[in-house]
């Protein structure tokens, strides 16, 4: 069926994105733990919880609830305000602040602090009368209030991985020679490496990398996830036997460039050549931005593909049988 074929290249095309996505995040988990931009988004949320007020925010990062989460001193470098962040202190800070203790932190700190009380009074009156002055529901909603700060800080950490991952998705896509449009040709013209591919993303889908992690399945019982490591090894070596035209091999070069004329003389040639140069940028581009949108963003999709394709898929009929008589014997 013509349907079920589109289904299956769309299939092939999850499992590629997938493989990639699995690599490029990997990567960008390296590179966090260079940079730790996690606790600058941190330190940056808080301080934005104070009103930017980087005294206030020393007195935080100082308390002794949360001054054990991290090593070294939070202090300024010379000639730097007191509370700025400093790059070679950042590798120390903490990525993560739990909410009862910075709730804990902050009454601490309005008991014994006044300027600090003073700081925070305005925010905790509201959250007091919010709460009907009941103590328990006041602590609940101010970690709330920490938390709404943590979302923003969210924000920003994603917002920088997916630009992170585009770059790097691009970059992958020109020199490995990974094309969308391509790839989707070849699965379109080769049913026995769709054949193949669809039978490799049956099995990943029952098999799920660290990055896309087993609770992504919604089954309680999932499955152990796979290191990323092992899952993108193990599946380029499948693709890579079936014979997708990824890499610059002659065969992959020949397919990729198979729609440009092959002298460029002006006129309709001019237009067919500047055409396939737009497919083949469109190819490239669309390979980066799938990876844009991550491993757990294309595990989802493939796991709901094959659901669908095992619903669509026709079923075989057995052969036809001779009708048997269930009639008991009558003895003659």
């Amino acid at each position: 069926m013509f349907g079920s074929d589109i289904l299956d290249v769309a299939i092939g095309l999850v499992l590629v994105y997938l493989l990639i996505s699995v690599l490029m995040t990997s990567v960008c988990e390296a590179i966090e733990a260079i940079l730790k931009t996690r606790a600058g988004d941190l330190e940056q949320a808080l301080l934005q919880l104070v009103h930017g007020d980087k005294a206030l925010l020393e007195k935080v990062y100082r308390h002794p609830l949360i001054y054990g989460l991290y090593k070294g001193e939070y202090t300024a470098l010379p000639g730097q305000e007191s509370g700025t962040a400093m790059i070679r202190k950042r590798s120390a800070l903490p990525s993560y602040i739990p909410r009862e203790t910075f709730s804990m932190v902050v009454l601490d700190l309005m008991h014994d602090d006044g300027a600090a009380n003073q700081e925070f009074a305005k925010a905790f009156a509201t959250l007091q009368r919010m709460a009907g002055f009941d103590a328990d529901a006041t602590r609940r909603m101010l970690e709330g209030w920490y938390d709404s700060a943590m979302d923003r800080a969210s924000g920003w950490y994603k917002r920088r991985t997916q630009f992170r991952l585009f770059l790097m998705g691009l970059l992958l896509a020109v020199i490995a020679n990974i094309n969308s449009v391509t790839i989707g040709q070849y699965l379109i013209t080769h049913p026995v490496a769709r054949a193949a591919v669809v039978q490799a993303a049956n099995e990943a889908a029952t098999r799920p990398p660290e990055a896309a992690g087993s609770g992504t399945t919604g089954v309680h019982n999932a499955p152990p996830t796979q290191s990323n490591r092992e899952f993108y090894e193990d599946y380029r070596r499948q693709l890579t036997a079936v014979g997708l035209p990824i890499g610059w091999s002659d065969a992959s070069t020949a397919r990729t460039f198979a729609s440009f004329p092959e002298q460029l003389d002006g006129g309709l040639n001019g237009l067919r050549w500047l055409s396939a140069l737009a497919l083949l940028a469109f190819g490239y581009l669309a390979t980066a931005f799938a990876v844009m949108l991550g491993a757990p963003f294309w595990f989802d999709l493939l796991n709901k593909l094959m659901v669908v394709r095992s619903t669509v898929k026709p079923t075989e009929k057995s052969p036809d049988e001779p009708p048997v008589d269930s009639r008991p014997a009558t003895k003659s």
